[in-house]
C-alpha cells in the first residue's frame, strides 16, 4: 500500500466530491489526482463509514452439524425404563450406503466431506 502525500486543500475537495456522489473517474479530473490515489482515499472513506462500499461483498460462512452420543451406562438405562434394542450401544451412521458403527464417542461431528470423530 502507498501512502497519499496530497495537501490538505486538495484532500478536502477530493473527499467533498466522493460524499457528494462524484465517481472516481470524475474526481481524479477534476482533482488532478490520479484514479488509483482518489480509489485509495475513496477506500478510507468507506472504512471510516463516511461511505457505502461501491460493490457488496458477501462472506461464506462454514456450518458443521455437531451430533452429541448419550451414554449407555446400564444402571441410568433401568432406572429410566429404556432397554436396549439390541446388543450394540452407539450411534450407527450410514454414508453413501457405508454404514459406520460408532462406540464410545464424546462427540461426532458432520459435514460435507468430513467425519470428526472425538473420544
Amino acid at each position: 500500500m502507498f501512502t497519499t502525500s496530497v495537501d490538505k486543500k486538495t484532500l478536502g475537495e477530493t473527499n467533498g466530491l466522493l460524499i457528494s456522489g462524484a465517481s472516481l473517474k470524475d474526481t481524479a479530473e477534476l482533482t488532478g489526482l490520479s484514479y488509483a490515489k482518489v480509489s485509495y482515499l475513496r477506500k478510507k472513506l468507506v472504512k471510516a463509514g463516511a461511505l457505502q462500499p461501491l460493490y457488496k461483498t458477501t462472506r461464506k460462512t462454514r456450518t458443521t452439524r455437531k451430533v452429541r452420543t448419550q451414554t449407555t451406562n446400564p444402571i441410568v438405562n433401568n432406572r429410566v425404563g429404556n432397554q436396549p434394542s439390541s446388543n450394540f450401544d452407539g450411534i450407527k451412521l450410514v454414508i453413501n450406503g457405508t454404514e459406520l458403527n460408532i462406540r464410545n464417542a464424546k462427540s461426532v461431528d458432520v459435514s460435507t466431506g468430513l467425519v470428526d470423530i472425538k473420544y
